[in-house]
């Protein structure tokens, strides 16, 4: 590992604690109905980092498989959601706001599931319709909506 950066964050009541070790590989924002569901958000934002960089260091954890290439991780007290754990690619995304108190800069790169959205989003980023195919989705692009239509 050539970025020796750590990172720690917790859960909602801070039972949970959670490490990163090094830069995450990726950020984006999802769109998708799951996430939306689980996170009782419009969207969630998100980082990733090789499983073998992220430990969780206290606190009891539950995690759902309604899927098994995703595991969302959640503190057993508060219900917090922490993490998810990408099983078939070894990969482990924590969320920005769990590492929010570590001075985290969160950059995303795409939007992905873009087509699910709740809402428009004009920041540039780009949309696409599942995922970049670097990340196994077909690369389809939604074009960025009309900055006017943007209501904060």
């Amino acid at each position: 590992m050539t970025d020796e950066t750590t990172m720690s964050g917790s859960c909602y009541c801070g039972e949970v604690t959670v490490e990163v070790h090094g830069q995450p590989m990726a950020s984006g924002l999802c769109h998708c109905e799951d996430c939306q569901k689980f996170h009782a958000a419009p969207f969630m934002a998100w980082n990733v980092w090789p499983s073998a960089q992220v430990e969780v260091t206290a606190g009891e954890i539950n995690a759902s498989e309604k899927s098994p290439h995703l595991k969302r991780v959640s503190c057993r007290k508060c219900g917090g959601n922490v993490m998810g754990i990408l099983p078939d690619v070894d990969m482990t995304v924590v969320f920005p706001s769990t590492l929010k108190a570590s001075g985290l800069t969160f950059e995303p790169q795409f939007h992905q599931f873009y087509d699910e959205r709740v809402l428009e989003i004009a920041d540039g980023v780009p949309k696409f319709v599942d995922k970049p195919e670097a990340f196994g989705g077909s690369g389809v692009q939604i074009d960025e909506p009309d900055a006017t239509a943007w209501k904060a």
